[in-house]
């Protein structure tokens, strides 16, 4: 039995009840990069570091070792797909997201500030790395028009967004103030829609990626946060 792969499947089935499938990809690569070791106190360590990574309860602890402990103790086959394979194409998303960035902004908008052609790249990241869309637009119309987070002046620029989610020119002329108003209603839009634990991890890839951008090198996407 190859004992890697039995383990990859392992912590996938452990940690599933408590992770979105991004995090359970990330905690593979914990998984390979750190713990690929035999012995229970590997396994201990590696269950303290994915419930300190991804903010699961102190007391949750011992219940997902024992399990994990249960699953890499079984001598049959746990499942029919290795997790690697599911790690391998997140990897290869995440080049192609660098690779497929609009080289055309940068020439429709000549003129435009490095600010508006982050913020138009960070957002086109999150959206691609949002599992609901179509919720996340909705929840957006909704919270653009809640008088008590005074964005009814965004509305417009909202509604062009819903419209064509991929194209965000309109954004041009924007100030960064603007801009940075934006992507929180998009960040309180994602903890509404997936919770706050998606929410950041789905920002936490999208400006890992922004950043290796040519433009963040003039404005860093960190600075809308």
């Amino acid at each position: 039995m190859d004992m890697k792969k039995h383990r990859r499947q392992a912590a996938w089935l452990c940690f599933e009840p408590c992770l979105s499938q991004a995090q359970l990809v990330q905690s593979i690569e914990i998984l390979e990069h750190e713990f690929q070791l035999d012995g229970t106190i590997n396994l201990m360590a590696y269950v303290a570091k994915i419930c300190m990574q991804f903010d699961i309860e102190l007391q949750m602890q011992k219940t997902l070792f024992n399990t994990l402990h249960k699953l890499v103790s079984q001598k049959t086959e746990l499942s029919d797909i290795d997790p690697l394979s599911l790690l391998i194409a997140e990897q290869i998303l995440h080049v192609e997201v660098v690779n497929n960035i609009s080289e055309s902004d940068t020439k429709i908008l000549p003129d435009a500030p490095a600010y508006t052609l982050v913020f138009i790249s960070f957002m086109r990241l999150v959206i691609d790395y949002t599992t609901d869309k179509k919720e996340l637009f909705s929840m957006l119309s909704e919270l653009v028009t809640d008088k008590k987070l005074k964005s009814q002046d965004l509305t417009s620029y909202i509604e062009q967004w819903v419209s064509n989610h991929y194209n965000l020119l309109w954004s041009e002329n924007l100030s960064q103030q603007t801009l940075t108003r934006l992507v929180h209603l998009v960040y309180m839009a994602l903890c509404e829609v997936s919770g706050p634990v998606a929410a950041d991890d789905c920002f936490h890839k999208a400006l890992v990626i922004c950043e290796q951008q040519p433009e963040s090198r003039f404005f860093s996407p960190s600075q809308f946060l």
